[in-house]
């Protein structure tokens, strides 16, 4: 093996240049492909000749005729093979596309979705803001009916307290309900 003939140094900067190459290109996968098919082929003829040598020997020795001779018609043509790759990966690159495609159109609505809340966050803040206000005008200029006194700043404010902790509690069970409908 390769790495069996260097040094353990030599073998690990080879390693780390290794991780450190560039992503091979289509192109260059394309030639290695042909490569390996063209020297598949030249394994394979190789492999029917020396099948072809051992059937032949076996015949001899046996005297047998009954061994069946080896022919490429059981095999799988190139051609078709080269086809079927060429089919994968077209395919292969239209889901790329399409995986491209899809992740922009919902990263644009994603976008277009967070962009909506803030826009929804403020609204809603704007109008409580208004709320509150409207609460402690109203509270300032009321009276109790028995005694006739205005209503103090630390009631109105305790009043708004409490509007305030029924606000959270509601959220928190529209949560919880929200979370157990999609568990």
């Amino acid at each position: 093996e390769f790495f069996d003939s260097m040094e353990p140094e030599e073998v690990e900067e080879e390693k780390k240049e290794e991780s450190r190459s560039p992503r091979i290109t289509r192109e260059e996968i394309v030639s290695r492909f042909q490569a390996a098919e063209i020297e598949r082929d030249r394994l394979r003829h190789i492999n029917l000749q020396l099948q072809q040598r051992l059937a032949d020997y076996l015949h001899k020795r046996k005297g047998t005729d009954d061994l069946p001779t080896i022919t490429q018609a059981n095999e799988r043509s190139s051609a078709e093979q080269q086809q079927r790759y060429q089919k994968h990966l077209a395919e292969i690159e239209a889901l790329q596309v399409k995986l491209k495609r899809d992740q922009n159109e919902f990263e644009s609505r994603r976008s277009e979705i967070e962009s909506h809340i803030e826009t929804k966050k403020i609204r809603i803040d704007q109008l409580k803001a208004e709320y509150v206000r409207m609460v402690k005008e109203i509270a300032s200029k009321a009276v109790f009916s028995r005694s006739g006194k205005t209503i103090s700043t630390q009631e109105i404010e305790g009043y708004l307290a409490d509007l305030k902790a029924k606000e959270e509690e509601l959220i928190k069970t529209r949560h919880d309900f929200h979370f157990h409908l999609s568990s």
